[in-house]
Order: structure tokens, then C-alpha cells, then sequence
């Protein structure tokens, strides 16, 4: 594994040595440290000083530790350092802090200490002092269909925050982050961006799939093989056989979901940042922009046959980068139902176990799950495999304030605001309101009048909040709308 740290005049970057040259429209004063994780070779550190670099401190590689390494006033901090087993020889190197997400009860994270180990090596055999620093991490699959995703969004930033917190108090130079799921790679990614320190990011890597008896397994196998049993589909025994079969050992998810998304966009574009955390000002028709020029690259899970394994067989990201680079389509669809409501994805599986067929026809609103009312902005993976599973896909849509884990397919709208909780309009939707979803031209509306509206306008008052103390209370207070980002620093 061959990479390179950067540090831009405006954000750290990243960039791989095997993937071609730089952008030449992006401006870099910088130096470069590359590091072998992986090199039989003898390893070194290669300076690389742009012609606009001209002070002697845009060449120190220790700017940021020597803060506390050099003044004869820091005796404290040079204490503590040789404490831990740093020599006089070593604090004059550059540290490195090596942030990894592991934790034991995830697949997608269960390996990243050993991972954060090599990292260490790779770091060590650069010339340079690594110190490893663990981040928390939330199982979006096992928290998935529950009140516990409420917490998973909120990771996204108490990872950012987190990270940004050791590496600003320790006055490390640079850092490696090493997520596994999903919200692991934007919270690492954004504590990037707040640090402006040369940075790069080891993904944990996807899962395999699973096999058994000819057939195979993934993740949101697991997730729809309820839909299935609750329609009559399956026997449970056929159930548990998908169950016991669908993870087989560590590794994040294995479709095209969240983590490998993220992961092949932060591979592909250097680095893909929360851009409003860091200062940046995107709108949401800045991703439609991009939205609209993507086109359609591979038959992937969720609504596909493949895995990230099989792209793995093919060239990886970078295949598909040179893909990207000669082709575009966009494609879109319509559909008219009547809405079927629901307080929270509860209340729904609650009602699909009961009576799928009840579902036909309907275009389901979940509402109360936005990041205040949720709170969390929890993903809708539960209900969207429900009813995939149960074969409604081609004959229910599903609209929702909350959002979608990369594993939900089918024809779903989520993120919609403003949210129930902020009297948003998906709040004032009845049983049997008539919703037209037209993706073509992005609207979606409801058939009443304006006069209507406005009168359950008027009757509509805030619901209770679900957090009353605590993390998520704080959280509540402090969240932006999700067109905003959901962040919690502004």
C-alpha cells in the first residue's frame, strides 16, 4: 500500500501515487511524506517542497509536536513522552496520530486493531513516532430497526470531534484515520478537514460474502429474508439458514452500501468531505449537479447481483474512475398513490408483519424520524428490506424524514424537510392524501388545496421531544435541518 500525506494551503488531502497525477487546477503549497506500509524495500522519507514553499517552516516536519518537544519551558510534556517511551532522538521526528475505529462488536470494525498495528509499522519504518488513538464507533446493522439508531448519525460528529479533540491537544503533525463503517469514514474525514494536517485514510476493507447450499449472502440478505418469512416466502428455518450465513467474518458491508460508497468516493476524489463542517458552502443543488452527470456504472447490491468483492476483481475504484471519465446517463420515473401513514418505522413493521398486502398500492410516509424528531435521523433499512422482501418493491413507495442506509433500494425518497418535527409538510400528510412522486422532474406533492393545507397548518402543534436529557437532548438542540448537512458546530 502505497500513499501520500499532503497538506494544501486550503485542506489536507489525499492522494495515491498509483492512481496518476494531481488535478492540475488545484493550487498546493506542501510537502509530502510517503510511507510503505506493506515495503520490503528500506524505508525513508522523501520531502517534496513546492516552488511556492520558501519559509524554513513550511519544511519542518515537526511543526506542529515541536510545541511540545522543543521548549525547555515544556518539561512536563517531555516527560510524559519519554514516559511512554520516546527518546531525546525521537522528539525531534514528526508524530503521527493514528486514529482507528475498532471496536469488537462490528464486522466492519472487529479488524482495525490489527490494521492500526501495521499502520504503526508502516509509520515506525518512515522515520517518524506513531502513536494509535481509539474513536467511537455505532453498528448501523445491529442498531438498524431500533431506537438505538438514533445514536448512529450522532457518531458522525462525536468521531469528527473526537478526533479533532486528541490531535489538537497532543499536537500531533499528521494523521491516519482507519474507519469501518459507515459513519466512521465522513467523521474521520471531516476531523481532516478541521485540522488542515497532512492526513490520509485506511479503509478497513469490505466483507466477503457469504455461501451456502449454491446461494449467496449478504447483509441485506439478513434484513429482507424477514419481508420474505412474514409473506410466507420462507419457512423460519430457511430464515435462520440466511441469518447464520450472511456475515461470514470481518469487513464492512458488501454491497455498493454506505461504507463502500464512501470509501470508493474518498479513493476517487482525494478526499470526500462534509464540506459545510469545514467552512464550505455546498447547496443541495450542488449534489444534484453531480447527481444528475453520474451514470449508471455496475449491477450492484442493494438493487443489484454483485458485491464489492467482484469490483475488487475488476480494478477496484480506479477501473471505474476511468470509466467515469468517458461515459454519462441519467434516467428517471414517476408514481402516483395514496399515502399511508406512520409515526415512526416501528409502527410500520408493526403494521407490514400484520398484513403486507394492506402495503399494495400505498405510498408509505414515515415521518418523525428526521435528525430532531427522530432523534438521529435514523436509517430506514428495516422498513424498505421489509418490504422488499415481502415482493412489494415494483408496488410501494416509501417517503420518509428520516434516512437510508446504503443497503435500502427500491422507490424511496428520504431526508425530506423541513422535517415533522419543524412542521414540515411531510407532518401534516393524512391516511389517503394522494402523493405524486415525479423523480424526473425532482417534486414531490401532495393532491389537496392550498386552503386545506393551510387549515391542518393551523391544528398542527410540535410533537414532544423524544430526549429530554442527555447525549441526544444535546444533540436536538444543536442539529442543523439534513438539507444543512446535520451538523452540529454551526
Amino acid at each position: 500500500m502505497q500513499a501520500a500525506l499532503v497538506n494544501p494551503s486550503s485542506r489536507a488531502t489525499l492522494t495515491s501515487s498509483q492512481h496518476g497525477p494531481r488535478r492540475p487546477n488545484r493550487p498546493i503549497t506542501n510537502f509530502a511524506l510517503r510511507a510503505s506500509l506493506s515495503s520490503p524495500p528500506p524505508p525513508s522519507v522523501t520531502v517534496d517542497s513546492s516552488p511556492a514553499a520558501s519559509t524554513t517552516q513550511a519544511h519542518k516536519l515537526n511543526k506542529y509536536s515541536s510545541r511540545v518537544t522543543e521548549p525547555k519551558s515544556q518539561g512536563g510534556s517531555q516527560a510524559i513522552l519519554h514516559g511512554v517511551g520516546l527518546s531525546d532522538e525521537d522528539l525531534l521526528k514528526p508524530q503521527i496520530g493514528i486514529s482507528s475505529v475498532w471496536y469488537e462488536g462490528n464486522t466492519c470494525n472487529m479488524h482495525l486493531l490489527r490494521l492500526s498495528e501495521a499502520v504503526k509499522e508502516g509509520v515506525q519504518e518512515a522515520g517518524m513516532v506513531g502513536f494509535r488513538f481509539n474513536t467511537i464507533g455505532v453498528s448501523d446493522a445491529i442498531s438498524m430497526g431500533t431506537r438505538g439508531m438514533c445514536f448512529s448519525l450522532q457518531s458522525r460528529d462525536l468521531i469528527a470531534d473526537s478526533i479533532e479533540t486528541v490531535m489538537s491537544a497532543q499536537w500531533y503533525d499528521g494523521n491516519i484515520s482507519i474507519p469501518g463503517c459507515d459513519k466512521n469514514m465522513p467523521g474521520t474525514i471531516m476531523a481532516m478537514g478541521r485540522l488542515n494536517r497532512p492526513s490520509i485514510m485506511v479503509y478497513g476493507g469490505t466483507i466477503k460474502p457469504g455461501h451456502f447450499e449454491g446461494h449467496t449472502y449478504d447483509i441485506v440478505s439478513a434484513f429482507q429474508c424477514y419481508g420474505e418469512y412474514v409473506s410466507g416466502s420462507i419457512s423460519d428455518e430457511q430464515r435462520k439458514t440466511v441469518v447464520h450465513n450472511s456475515c461470514p467474518g470481518a469487513g464492512a458491508c458488501g454491497g455498493m452500501y454506505t461504507a463502500n460508497t464512501m470509501a470508493s468516493a474518498i479513493e476517487a476524489m482525494g478526499m470526500s468531505l462534509p464540506y459545510r463542517s469545514v467552512g464550505l458552502d455546498l447547496t443541495l443543488d450542488d449534489f444534484q449537479k453531480v447527481s444528475d452527470k453520474v451514470p449508471f456504472l455496475a449491477d450492484l447490491k442493494p438493487s443489484g447481483k454483485y458485491v464489492m468483492e467482484d469490483v475488487h476483481k475488476i480494478g477496484e475504484a480506479p477501473a471505474v474512475m476511468r470509466y467515469l471519465l468517458e461515459h454519462g446517463l441519467l434516467d428517471g420515473d414517476c408514481m402516483t398513490g395514496p399515502a399511508l401513514v406512520f409515526e415512526g418505522e416501528e409502527s410500520m413493521i408493526a403494521a407490514i408483519s400484520e398484513d403486507p398486502l394492506r402495503f399494495k398500492g400505498k405510498v408509505v410516509v414515515i415521518r418523525g424520524e428526521g435528525p430532531k424528531g427522530g432523534p438521529g435521523m435514523a436509517e430506514m433499512l428495516t422498513p424498505t428490506s421489509a418490504i422488499m422482501g415481502a415482493g412489494l418493491g415494483k408496488d410501494v413507495a416509501l417517503l420518509t424524514d428520516g434516512r437510508f442506509s446504503g443497503g435500502s433500494h427500491g422507490f424511496v425518497v428520504g431526508h425530506i424537510c423541513p422535517e415533522a418535527q419543524e412542521g414540515g409538510p411531510i407532518g401534516l400528510i393524512e391516511n389517503g392524501d394522494t402523493i405524486n412522486v415525479d423523480v424526473q422532474q425532482r417534486r414531490i406533492d401532495v393532491q389537496i388545496s392550498a386552503e386545506e393545507m393551510e387549515r391542518r397548518r393551523k391544528k398542527w402543534t410540535p410533537p414532544a421531544y423524544k430526549a429530554k436529557s442527555g447525549v441526544l437532548y444535546k444533540y436536538i438542540k444543536n442539529v442543523q435541518s439534513a438539507s444543512k448537512g446535520c451538523v452540529t458546530d454551526e
